[in-house]
């Protein structure tokens, strides 16, 4: 099981929605917060910037998040955010989501018995490791897993990759993102990430040895799953290195 200090160093954890009354709350702790942004009041004064754009420009800058022709998704590396007609995201989307090597798609009904499946076998390991994952991972998973059942499903949407510029065919191309951000096996990610990383500060390498990570085009897609998690499984369990804990992650 974690150490208490450990699990408190975690961010998987259920905020407290508690808030102290003023009753509770010391008299001297209000007069200090008023004080202190009575000073930030009087440090920071709100001005008006002045524009550097011009009035046309400042116009057409205005009208474009009331137009529904067009969408403003990020693009790739973190480069901000971009304008595209709303036709041709669309388009761009279905340039992956038809590729039927890499997706399938699924009846309405299909897609529930899914979701069904897999909650009920997150709670059945939630149950068994119950005492070993911490009490602070626990509840955090739980809750997030029960809250996430109204809407179980992720979210897919693609990243314009603008440092690549205009293919031959006059398009961008595009990084598709399936994010589990809303979905089921959410919280379960984030704990099973904090965990690799733990994992990854206790390895030792040889002086020699250098470290280095790896990409490919549509690597993530073109790996299979069930091997990958049953090798890198194998691997955490047979490193005598690691903990109770880290083995029985996987």
């Amino acid at each position: 099981m974690f150490d208490d200090e450990a699990d408190h160093k975690s961010k998987l954890y259920v905020k407290s929605k508690w808030t102290p009354s003023d009753q509770q709350t010391p008299s001297w702790v209000l007069t200090r917060v008023t004080r202190f942004f009575r000073k930030l009041d009087e440090i920071f004064k709100r001005v008006n910037a002045t524009s550097n754009l011009n009035p046309l420009k400042q116009e057409l800058l205005n009208s474009l998040p009331s137009d529904p022709t067009y969408l403003f998704p990020e693009a790739d590396k973190g480069l901000g955010p971009c304008a595209v007609k709303f036709i041709q995201y669309i388009e761009d989307v279905l340039v992956h989501l038809c590729n039927e090597e890499i997706y399938e798609r699924l009846t309405e009904e299909k897609a529930l018995l899914h979701t069904d499946v897999l909650h009920a076998e997150i709670i059945d390991w939630l149950n068994n490791y119950e005492k070993l994952i911490g009490k602070h991972a626990y509840t955090f998973i739980k809750d997030n897993v029960n809250a996430n059942l109204e809407s179980p499903f992720g979210q897919f949407y693609v990243l314009y990759k603008i440092h690549k510029g205009i293919n031959d065919d006059g398009k961008w191309l595009t990084r598709p993102v399936s994010s589990d951000v809303t979905s089921l096996p959410h919280a379960l990610g984030n704990w099973d990430s904090f965990e690799l990383k733990t994992i990854l500060d206790t390895l030792e390498f040889q002086p020699n040895a250098l470290p280095f990570t790896a990409d490919a085009h549509s690597m993530f897609t073109n790996i299979k799953t069930e091997p990958a998690l049953m090798s890198t499984s194998e691997y955490i369990r047979n490193n005598t290195n690691m903990g109770v804990t880290k083995k029985a992650a996987l």
